[in-house]
């Protein structure tokens, strides 16, 4: 599995010229918005760029090749999820380095923000990118994340919203996070058994 996220990291490596100019790009425009505009930003960015290795490994047929090396249909699934760490893992340091260069004081919130971006955006999609491929699942992430923040923004003014975020907001803060932390855990579990399910049942 090793080799697998190196070959991941290496696709990626061809694109990294384009990303450090759409960082500078964005550190520009987020200047105005604080340190923690660009920061999130590389985290998102973070989240969907496994999407771009995906897209390669279908245009040249890799995952069929894989599977007549001794690799498991799981090797591949979890290398996937792993490349998605492991860039988590640089937008979190790279978050950190701005804040220091910037003597900004916001490292809980770049390192949770770090994390959480991509493994809840992994948890959903990648079943979905296994299942449909890169270009369909493009139309299906409309679906699921644009619709529903629509949605959110027409009854975030609504009397049961402000119920909500008063109840939230009076829950100890250590309990709160320790519940989030543990359902985000358990559905980025869940996505890598449902993942590697779909794929065994997959013809490559």
């Amino acid at each position: 599995m090793k080799g697998l996220v190196l070959k991941d990291l290496m696709v990626l490596k061809s694109t990294m010229k384009t990303v450090v100019v759409i960082l500078v790009a964005f550190g520009v425009m987020g200047s105005m918005g604080g340190n923690s505009f660009l920061t999130t930003f590389a985290s998102v960015y973070a989240a969907i760029l496994p999407m771009t290795c995906m897209a390669y490994d279908e245009r040249s047929n890799f995952n069929r090749f894989a599977m007549t090396m001794p690799v498991k249909v799981s090797d591949i699934v979890l290398s996937k999820y792993v490349t998605g760490l492991v860039l988590a893992v640089m937008a979190m340091v790279f978050g950190v380095v701005v804040m220091v260069v910037t003597g900004g004081n916001e490292f809980a919130e770049i390192i949770a923000a770090s994390i959480v971006i991509p493994v809840f955006y992994h948890s959903i999609m990648m079943p979905l990118l296994f299942t449909f491929g890169t270009e369909k699942s493009r139309v299906i992430t409309m679906v699921i994340f644009v619709i529903p923040a629509l949605l959110v923004g027409f009854v975030a003014d609504s009397a049961g919203a402000d119920r909500l975020l008063v109840t939230l907001a009076g829950m100890d803060t250590t309990v709160l996070t320790i519940c989030a932390t543990a359902v985000l855990a358990a559905a980025y579990i869940a996505s890598i058994f449902i993942s590697i399910a779909i794929c065994r049942k997959k013809e490559w």
